[in-house]
């Protein structure tokens, strides 16, 4: 998906009259102006920071290093991070050590378990230091760590002068509910609250669509050759 296809959703799309494009279709004017362009992307950012921390849309990998006795890691730019952290993290969502000879996923958050890894916020692990309680630490040298990711950083300049090439990682089953979000932010007057306006209307429409993609399920498919969104557990 391209910037322009946002664009293009919101100056003709069923959102048009956001006062964003011209609001009328037949006007030689129509369209999405470029003094828009500054004024909507940080929302569109926002937007798929959101979608992205609901649904796991794209992996990130690094590797941690273990250090003997050590139980505490904080995976920040700053502390304990290995040299591939890119500060994108939201959750983690598989560990991988060697047990075996071979790869071996290491239990995550499973409490009664004592092989297990804990995380206790979405950055933080603790990991097991009794190698009788995890094995799995005799064979062990460093963490392999896939973890839920933001969407990337969008290039500002790029993104003005050219929309047209400016890339959108996004399936297209959830650019509805990003425009839902870009237009319940317009929307809500700042100041008013306990009040009805037209931005509570997109919310809702919003939420709503979540609960839809939710239902649907679409995830990245780990067992496929590459990641990929696809719909999972439907026919």
């Amino acid at each position: 998906m391209k910037l322009q296809d946002i664009y293009d959703q919101l100056a003709y799309g069923e959102l048009r009259m956001l006062n964003l494009g011209s609001g009328n279709l037949d006007s030689e004017e129509d369209g999405f102006p470029k003094e828009s362009f500054k004024k909507i992307l940080p929302t569109i950012q926002l937007g798929l920071t959101e979608l992205y921390k609901k649904f796991l849309l794209r992996e990130g990998h690094m590797t941690v290093p273990l250090v003997e006795g050590q139980v505490t890691y904080v995976l920040t730019a700053k502390k304990d991070a290995p040299n591939d952290f890119r500060d994108d993290l939201f959750k983690i969502e598989r560990i991988k050590g060697i047990w075996y000879g071979e790869e071996y996923e290491i239990p995550l958050n499973r409490i009664s378990n004592k092989a297990a890894i804990r995380t206790t916020s979405h950055n933080t692990m603790l990991v097991p230091n009794n190698e009788d309680y995890a094995p799995w630490l005799k064979e062990t040298t460093q963490l392999n760590i896939a973890y839920r990711a933001n969407h990337p950083q969008i290039n500002i300049n790029l993104a003005n002068s050219a929309p047209l090439a400016t890339e959108i990682d996004l399936p297209m089953t959830h650019l509805q509910a990003l425009l839902y979000f870009i237009a319940s932010r317009l929307h809500n007057p700042i100041g008013m609250q306990d009040q009805y306006h037209e931005g509570n209307n997109f919310a809702a429409k919003y939420e709503n669509e979540l609960v839809q993609l939710q239902m649907l399920n679409y995830e990245i498919d780990n067992d496929a050759d590459g990641d990929r969104v696809r719909q999972q557990g439907w026919v």
